[in-house]
């Protein structure tokens, strides 16, 4: 097989490597959520292990049970013979989702406890992580893994084929997945039009990213760590800065994003949409590799084929496409 048709087989291949995602709910791009010095690299971007607890401590630390109260557990359970959650539930406690959410937790399965509303509802994988979305989000996973098992970067942009569409709750969702399979994910945010990703966690505004590529504050100042997910953390955009573009192709990111790699196990960036300027190929380009987002019945395949060539052209590595409803 000549080059010519290897690269065509290969961008086919790539096309049709399609994951598809239902249950996504992009909202509108519009509107936001709630709430020069020397090049340097960027080292202490880690984040911690997830350290095994009691699922007692746990139920305290979420404010299920009060300390007297897994007293009054323990004791019934050593009586009973029955396990921790059933005590505490035959008891009148502890309601059953309690206590599966802290077996979760207890077993470094991490997700949002019942009720619980700091993390935006989007967020379909950290508050129902038994629904078919969240089963397509970790075949999803599953696939990337698979991919960079074959030496891929690590660190992938996720990029809108349609300039209407919004990639920040899909990036969101698989930071998740990473998260609950015990990996270290960093999110990094590049949308700067419509910065919209510390939103979805509920994490407060300020420095981000512009910041830190302006070399005016550390990382230990503007990388949130998620709440209830120790190992998943988010960059934010910072503020506008006028030279977006060449901040992006410079070369702190790239220094940025070297070191991430190698404190992390995936680096997730959003990007802005793939047709509406040169941002989302700049990222792309220093990522190294790309994940296409389309969204059925509205993205046009030649916009998806264009855009793989343009990600080709420029060697950059397409882990794929996911169709979203």
């Amino acid at each position: 097989m000549n080059d010519e048709l290897q690269k065509t087989e290969n961008r086919r291949t790539s096309i049709e490597r399609a994951v598809s995602v239902r249950g996504e709910t992009s909202g509108d791009p519009s509107g936001p959520r709630p709430a020069p010095g020397p090049i340097r690299e960027v080292t202490s971007l880690t984040a911690d292990p997830v350290t095994r607890q009691r699922i007692g401590e746990i139920m305290v630390d979420q404010g299920t049970l009060t300390p007297e109260q897994v007293d009054e557990v323990l004791a019934f359970q050593q009586d009973s013979g029955l396990s921790f959650g059933d005590a505490a539930t035959r008891l009148g406690l502890a309601d059953e989702a309690a206590v599966k959410h802290a077996l979760a937790m207890q077993f470094g399965y991490p997700s949002v406890p019942p009720g619980n509303k700091s993390l935006g509802r989007e967020l379909i994988v950290a508050h129902d992580p038994e629904s078919e979305y969240s089963e397509a989000m970790r075949g999803l996973r599953a696939n990337l893994l698979a991919s960079w098992a074959q030496g891929g970067s690590r660190s992938v942009a996720v990029i809108a084929a349609d300039v209407r569409q919004s990639c920040t709750d899909l990036v969101g969702n698989l930071g998740v997945t990473f998260a609950q399979l015990g990996k270290r994910a960093l999110l990094i945010d590049t949308n700067f039009k419509h910065s919209e990703l510390l939103g979805l966690f509920g994490l407060p505004t300020g420095p981000g990213l512009s910041t830190m590529l302006s070399a005016r504050s550390s990382d230990s100042d503007i990388v949130h760590r998620v709440p209830f997910f120790p190992t998943l953390s988010v960059l934010g955009t910072g503020p506008t800065p006028p030279n977006v573009q060449e901040l992006l192709t410079g070369d702190r990111f790239k220094a940025l994003l070297r070191s991430a790699r190698e404190q992390y196990d995936v680096v997730l960036i959003v990007t802005p949409p793939g047709g509406a300027d040169s941002d989302a190929e700049s990222v792309a380009r220093s990522a190294g590799n790309v994940l296409l987002v389309a969204k059925r019945n509205q993205t046009r395949r030649n916009d998806i084929t264009d855009l793989v060539r343009r990600m080709e052209r420029f060697g950059v590595s397409v882990d794929g496409c996911v169709l979203i409803d």
